[in-house]
């Protein structure tokens, strides 16, 4: 294969990684986070097809590249779990379809009577699950191996962020509109914020990632523009002079421009935070606040950081402005239910704890 066309598969294929990554997120996302069945084959399908061109990549660039990272041991070890509660679980499952409902049957007369390592309880919901969780970790392996540059990781970020804003945008309407059936997207559903998702629970966890991130830039950006010009200010000094002699080279980009993309990203971040707080997931919320707090922590540490703080401080008024044009009244009401709804969390909790006591050993099956 000659180098020219080698070169342009190599340039090809990472950009179909790179915007399929991108096709994957917002699919998901826009499908009610993927929970129609139909869209299920989809979101397993499309990362085997990028690993699939990943290794056209490696083969024409003549070398496959591993690049390890903390997370793979955490994740190799479940996934020998996984497989491991499969082998163990498919017999039960080969003759006894009906293990799964006849065990926990059985559990509710004499826990006595559980198998000791089941393996799993539900061997098809294992399966799934483990389908799942191969497409997640295939999606985490392409960007680990394929978001190579800082305008690719830019980029991705830039359409999480606002992929996160049009659909907390979209779920604002919806919530200040009273019909949550805007646009025959979805039926109705009730006072809450939720975008596309089913349930506002998982869009508040995946607003509270994705207002981070977003921050995360913006702070990246800053710093790196002034080390660009701290850059800029040592090369323009000439040589055997002071340095109040000579003259800087100006910073990369006009600072007009800079200023709109932070103000803008800013504003984006707003509306992600304020929909944040109208999915009134008490979870998210407070998770939200914990994360801001250690990063106030951070900036107020690190005097390098300094000018970053104002970012913070606008990024907080644009959520607190919005939220109160709003009305906070129903968010409030619903950290006042915590109390009532305590007794039944300790109910859930109590369960939990008995699943682990009658499985300690594998668990009762991945996705069950």
């Amino acid at each position: 294969m000659s180098t020219i066309l080698s070169d342009f598969l190599i340039s090809t294929t990472g950009n179909l990684i790179r915007w399929g990554i991108i096709f994957l997120l917002s699919f998901a996302t826009l499908t009610f986070g993927g929970m129609l069945p139909w869209t299920w084959v989809i979101i397993i399908l499309v990362p085997l097809g990028l690993m699939l061109l990943w290794l056209i990549q490696a083969a024409c660039a003549g070398q496959l590249e591993y690049r390890p990272s903390p997370l793979d041991l955490p994740l190799a070890i479940f996934l020998c779990l996984i497989l491991l509660q499969l082998v163990i679980g498919y017999p039960f499952r080969l003759d006894q379809p009906d293990l799964g409902p006849r065990l926990l049957q059985a559990a509710g007369t004499d826990p006595n009577r559980l198998p000791f390592l089941p393996g799993t309880l539900d061997y098809h919901a294992t399966r799934w699950s483990l389908l799942f969780f191969l497409a997640y970790a295939a999606c985490f392996f392409l960007v680990t191996h394929t978001v190579e540059r800082r305008e690719h990781l830019t980029r991705l970020l830039l359409f999480i962020v606002s992929l996160a804003g049009a659909g907390g945008l979209y779920g604002l309407l919806e919530y200040l509109s009273g019909n949550q059936g805007i646009l025959g997207w979805k039926v109705a559903g009730g006072g809450r914020v939720r975008g596309t998702f089913v349930n506002p629970d998982h869009f508040g966890a995946f607003l509270s990632m994705a207002l981070f991130a977003g921050f995360g830039m913006v702070l990246a950006m800053g710093i790196r523009h002034r080390r660009r010009s701290r850059r800029g200010g040592l090369r323009s000094r000439p040589e055997g002079h002071g340095g109040d002699e000579g003259e800087s080279l100006p910073p990369s980009g006009p600072p007009q421009e800079r200023l709109f993309q932070q103000v803008l990203i800013l504003f984006i971040l707003g509306l992600v935070g304020t929909s944040l707080v109208f999915t009134m997931s008490r979870g998210a919320i407070l998770s939200a606040l914990l994360a801001g707090g250690m990063i106030s922590g951070i900036l107020a540490i690190h005097e390098s950081l300094g000018r970053r703080r104002l970012l913070a401080v606008a990024a907080l008024l644009v959520v607190g402005g919005f939220a109160l044009w709003i009305g906070l009244g129903p968010v409030m009401d619903r950290f006042g239910q915590v109390e009532l709804e305590w007794s039944h969390r300790l109910i859930l909790y109590q369960q939990a704890l008995d699943v682990v006591r009658d499985f300690p050993i594998l668990g009762a099956g991945f996705g069950t």
